[in-house]
């Protein structure tokens, strides 16, 4: 992953390692809802919320860092053709 800083680019490390800038493993929950009109139309919410802190450990014993995301989607499904019927054998 890159982070674009002003006029210039770092690389961020993700690993264990009290040098990397984030620890590369993270628990959340997730949240969804949503509802699918009878015309194919739907619309859905998301939120999800890290539990664990994935500061580096050398960062400082208050400091915390925790992904938060929320998410809107709208969509159409398209409905599929019915199966024709399975020939049976008397």
């Amino acid at each position: 992953m890159t982070a674009v800083a002003n006029k210039g680019e770092e690389k961020v490390k993700f690993g264990s390692d009290p040098n990397d800038d984030l620890k590369a493993f993270e628990f959340g929950i997730n949240v969804l809802a949503g509802y699918q009109f009878a015309c194919g139309f739907f619309v859905s919410a998301n939120y999800n919320t890290g539990l664990s802190n994935i500061a580096p450990g050398d960062v400082g014993d208050d400091t915390k860092f925790h992904n938060r995301f929320f998410g809107l989607n709208i969509g159409f499904t398209f409905k599929s053709k019915p199966e024709p019927a399975a020939a049976t054998v008397n």
